[in-house]
């Protein structure tokens, strides 16, 4: 019975993280369209946005940065994977 409990516990725990994660980036997404929003239209196309296009660019921005904190298997280890610099050789070989 308590290995039971053991496997239970923490996918409920995951299950918990997950609806956080989730709440959060809800709450992010409002928050930058809510900003973007409040903006006047002359600040907006000074800064190349136009207002109906702004959850577009709140997505795409989120969804970068989103890519961005999942670490790729090539930058886990710097070493492993990396393609060497070739030098010329300064005299001929």
């Amino acid at each position: 019975m308590t290995e039971f409990r053991g496997a239970v516990v923490p996918r409920a725990f995951e299950g918990l993280r997950r609806w956080r994660r989730r709440d959060k980036a809800v709450a992010d997404r409002r928050k930058a369209i809510a900003e973007l929003d409040a903006l006047d239209d002359r600040t907006l196309q000074d800064i190349g946005v136009d207002r109906r296009s702004i959850p577009e660019l709140v997505d795409a921005q989120l969804q970068a940065e989103a890519e961005a904190a999942i670490p790729h298997p090539a930058s886990a280890h710097p070493g492993i994977g990396a393609r060497p610099s070739v030098q010329p050789c300064p005299q001929p070989c």
